[in-house]
C-alpha cells in the first residue's frame, strides 16, 4: 500500500468512527468536525479530496462542512457571523480562550518550577516552547497598548 492509500485508509477509519459517534450523540459532532478538518488538510496534501471519502462513507457533504464550521467556531479559530446575537456568541469564544489561557498559565507555572529538568530532558522542545511563550508575550504587550 503506497503513502496515499495508507493516508486514505487511516482517514476512512477515523472519520467513519467519528461519524458513527456523531450520529449516536450530537454533542460528538464537534469532534467529528475536528477530525474532518484535520483530515481535509492531510488528504489535500496528498492530492486527495475529502468529499470523495464522505460520499463513500455516506456522509452528507453539507453536514460535514457544518460540523467543520462548528468546530472552528468552538475552537475560536473563526468568528461566528450571521447570528441574531453575535456579541454573545463571540463573547463565548473569548471566554473559551480565557479558559485555555488560564490552563496554559497553570501548565507553564508547573514547568517553570522544574525548568532545568525539562531543559535537560528535552532541550529542543523546551527551546521551541520558550520561543512560543515569548511570541505570545509580545502579542499581549501589543494588546495592552
Amino acid at each position: 500500500m503506497n503513502e496515499k492509500e495508507q493516508c486514505l485508509a487511516s482517514a476512512r477509519k477515523e472519520i467513519g468512527s467519528a461519524w458513527k459517534g456523531c450520529q449516536k450523540l450530537e454533542k460528538r459532532g464537534v469532534e467529528f468536525g475536528k477530525r474532518c478538518y484535520v483530515w481535509q488538510e492531510k488528504l489535500r496534501n496528498q492530492g486527495l479530496s475529502i468529499c470523495a471519502l464522505w460520499k463513500e462513507l455516506n456522509i452528507p457533504r453539507q453536514t460535514a462542512y457544518r460540523w467543520i464550521e462548528t468546530y472552528l467556531e468552538t475552537e475560536g479559530l473563526k468568528l461566528v457571523e450571521n447570528t441574531k446575537d453575535r456579541s454573545k456568541t463571540n463573547a463565548d469564544i473569548v471566554n473559551a480562550l480565557i479558559g485555555r489561557l488560564e490552563n496554559t498559565q497553570k501548565a507553564v507555572k508547573k514547568m517553570v518550577d522544574d525548568w532545568a529538568g525539562w531543559s535537560e530532558a528535552c532541550p529542543e522542545e523546551t527551546s521551541e516552547l520558550k520561543k512560543i511563550i515569548e511570541q505570545i508575550g509580545k502579542y499581549f504587550v501589543e494588546l495592552s497598548i
